[in-house]
């Protein structure tokens, strides 16, 4: 091979189809594990009959398929949670993160639906964590999302809002006898995350449509995660 060539190759990809500064995802179906201290499986919200922890977790397998199939772009693929969780190792939403963390993620969503004791409440949003120091390129994660995600139900307003959602933070919560402290070691290597509110599962309508697009849904989040990571090579890998 020459020289030329093969610098090229480096540059490229490494020829297998997977490029060399390909990123690792991380999908976080919420929910669907037991509180602290508890056996309890946490269903998320429910409506119709249905638990938010199912229909996330249908969503998310699909959207990990399609997002295996995205070589050229994507290194791995990863789920939180593959089904119920007991007894996590550690307390809710850390052990969500240090799944991220071990799995050496760069881009990272959470996957939810809403719901209101009023019924009519209805639409679909994207969070980010503007507490975090991933808070810019976050903040271009979720406007990407948005941009892709088509399902015919409204966006609430604004479509986009920050949160101090522990969940993205990039640091730990941690109990003690003397409270609650951070611990800035953890999450920090993420280099994007957002939470993602497909619509209202109190909202026969939204919860409708969510239940009729699942596939649309994990189609729609793909091309959003794929759109975020082509734009953003740069900052994803570094020099």
């Amino acid at each position: 091979m020459k020289v030329g060539e093969q610098q090229q190759q480096q540059v490229a990809g490494t020829g297998n189809g997977v490029q060399r500064c390909a990123v690792v995802v991380v999908i976080d179906p919420g929910h669907g594990d037991s509180h602290d201290e508890s056996t309890t499986i946490d269903p998320g919200a429910v409506g119709g009959g249905l638990n938010e922890s199912d229909i996330v977790l249908d969503i998310s397998k699909l959207l990990k398929g399609k997002l295996a199939a995205k070589t050229d772009l994507i290194e791995s693929v990863h789920l939180t949670r593959e089904g119920n969780v007991d007894n996590p190792s550690q307390p809710k939403l850390l052990w969500r993160q240090q799944v991220a963390v071990a799995k050496k993620c760069d881009v990272f969503l959470s996957i939810h639906m809403n719901s209101f004791e009023k019924a009519s409440a209805n639409g679909k949003e994207v969070f980010y964590n503007h507490k975090s120091s991933n808070k810019a390129e976050s903040a271009k994660f979720a406007s990407a999302l948005y941009t892709e995600y088509k399902l015919p139900i409204a966006w609430r307003q604004p479509p986009i809002k920050t949160s101090g959602l522990s969940v993205l933070a990039t640091y730990k919560w941690k109990s003690t006898k003397l409270g609650i402290y951070r611990d800035s070691t953890i999450f920090q290597s993420v280099k994007a995350a957002a939470l993602f509110e497909l619509g209202f599962i109190s909202n026969d309508a939204d919860r409708k449509a969510v239940i009729d697009n699942k596939d649309n849904i994990a189609g729609w989040l793909c091309e959003g995660i794929c759109s975020y990571v082509s734009a953003n090579r740069a900052a994803l890998c570094g020099p």
